[in-house]
């Protein structure tokens, strides 16, 4: 049998006690919940709804005092990655890694676009980011030319 959209209705019953009278024909519609999938008393299945993934750009401080951007929708798994020389070249040499900086986005082309961005500032920049320090990142913000 297909899976069905999840509706509000569908997501309200499983939450609410799972009965309530059909409108179209006065029958009762039961809810069971198993892990991966709502059915409904008629054998029907209801696809539940997917937990949206954050997104985070992250900071690394190397070994050497180096600073490594990146994203990752799972930071701590990335890290161990990281210290344990999974993942690019420049990391393999670097190691042990600390998280020094991260900030969360909804969708992985924003948080790629923010990694761009920050890739491409100074060091100085990017220190300023980590420490919070606004006004020596605006400062360092502006053009020089």
């Amino acid at each position: 049998m297909p899976l069905k959209r999840f509706t509000a209705e569908r997501h309200f019953l499983a939450h609410h006690g799972g009965e309530q009278a059909s409108p179209s024909t006065g029958s009762r519609l039961v809810l069971s919940l198993p892990k991966d999938e709502l059915s409904l008393a008629s054998g029907e299945r209801v696809e539940p709804p997917r937990k949206q993934l954050m997104w985070y750009v992250y900071i690394l401080e190397c070994r050497e005092s180096s600073l490594y951007t990146g994203i990752a929708t799972d930071i701590s798994r990335r890290l161990n990655e990281h210290n344990r020389s999974k993942g690019g070249n420049y990391m393999r040499i670097r190691t042990p890694v600390k998280l020094v900086y991260k900030e969360s986005h909804p969708n992985r082309p924003e948080a790629l676009k923010r990694e761009i961005q920050i890739k491409r500032w100074s060091k100085s920049k990017k220190l300023a980011l980590i420490k919070g320090d606004k006004s020596l990142l605006a400062e360092l913000s502006k053009s020089h030319d």
